[in-house]
């Protein structure tokens, strides 16, 4: 009895001395990973922070990439506004620059059309002889064709209108003057047409010479042709004689003093 007590004390403090080893050795199993915890969670939690560090510090460098982005961007906007600006400036320059050389073109264009015209209109006139020169022109026809006559000559619209006049040839009878006043008429009328002389129409007078009881020289005017130029165009001059027969029927107007007819 007293050996199964004893032993099973002794069983007791086997087990206890079993549960304590059990027990220390739990412990220090235990102690030892929370000191392994600790350790693990203080290096990441280092890590941890400096990763908040640097994600902050990131975020910051985003930030001002973002904000110098915007300033870019705004300056880009500024330019290219600024750029739209002086290209539309230099747009409007360049339209104001282009119509004022095509009003000057224009206008330089118009102004040598004028000079032209006026060029023109002044050589015109310049080619239009003077009515001294178609005098002279006519005087020296006449003097050609041996019928000596002084002119005048006055322009009108219709082209140049001639006054001949001059002294009747004298005869031996006022039949055979009055014959000589008719044959030079038609002389005048074909020395016009063979000179191709430029008028409308032309007056031919011929007067006497006279002279009165003091001495004095005077005109008696005995006879007046007035002609056309269409009339003279139509003139035949190879047959010179019978024009002066039938100076009258051709005449726009005729006048011959009855004591010479």
């Amino acid at each position: 009895m007293k050996k199964f007590v004893v032993l099973s004390s002794l069983l007791f403090l086997v087990a206890c001395s079993n549960e304590e080893t059990d027990v220390e050795s739990n412990t220090e199993e235990v102690e030892g990973t929370e000191t392994v915890s600790i350790e693990e969670y203080e290096k990441l939690k280092e890590e941890n922070e400096n990763l908040e560090i640097t994600v902050e510090s990131l975020r910051d460098s985003i930030e001002d990439v973002n904000r110098e982005n915007t300033e870019l961007k705004e300056q880009v906007e500024n330019s290219k506004g600024e750029t739209d600006t002086a290209e539309g400036m230099d747009f409007q320059e360049e339209s104001k620059e282009a119509r004022a050389e095509a009003k000057e073109s224009e206008n330089t264009e118009d102004l040598e059309e004028v000079e032209e015209d006026d060029s023109e209109e002044n050589t015109s006139e310049s080619e239009e002889p003077s009515r001294e020169e178609i005098k002279e022109e006519i005087e020296s026809v006449l003097e050609e064709a041996g019928r000596p006559m002084e002119a005048s000559v006055s322009q009108g619209v219709d082209g140049n209108f001639i006054t001949l006049e001059g002294a009747a040839r004298d005869g031996f009878s006022d039949e055979q003057i009055g014959r000589r006043v008719k044959e030079g008429m038609a002389r005048i009328l074909i020395a016009f047409q063979e000179n191709d002389v430029d008028f409308e129409e032309v007056r031919i007078s011929f007067y006497l010479p006279t002279i009165d009881a003091k001495g004095n020289e005077g005109k008696s005017n005995m006879a007046l042709g007035v002609f056309d130029k269409e009339t003279v165009d139509e003139l035949n001059p190879e047959n010179e004689f019978y024009i002066a027969e039938s100076i009258e029927s051709i005449a726009l107007e005729f006048e011959l003093d009855s004591q010479f007819q």
